[in-house]
């Protein structure tokens, strides 16, 4: 259910925020976690890759929304499993 919601809201702040601002990388975080729970790490990591990609470019390796969907990615790959990739994520 979850994740029907975030698609609109990712959307909207794609549009009006960016990519890389803040809260659309929380929304971003969010779909992404949202698909790994409903059991698809696979469609997560591409979420989450490319908001990683996103949240370096803007707001650099130490920003808390960076930190944040490095982890998530880190979880998800293992799930996918791809634990190699997860350990240097």
């Amino acid at each position: 259910e979850a994740l029907a919601h975030y698609g609109p809201v990712v959307e909207h702040r794609t549009r009006v925020l960016g990519p890389g601002h803040p809260d659309t990388l929380v929304s971003r975080l969010g779909a992404g976690l949202a698909l790994a729970d409903d059991g698809d790490p696979r469609a997560a990591v591409a979420v989450l890759t490319d908001a990683l990609r996103d949240a370096l470019a803007e707001q650099g390796p130490g920003h808390r929304c960076t930190v944040a969907i490095r982890g998530a990615l880190a979880g998800c790959l293992d799930l996918a499993g791809r634990p190699v990739e997860a350990r240097t994520e």
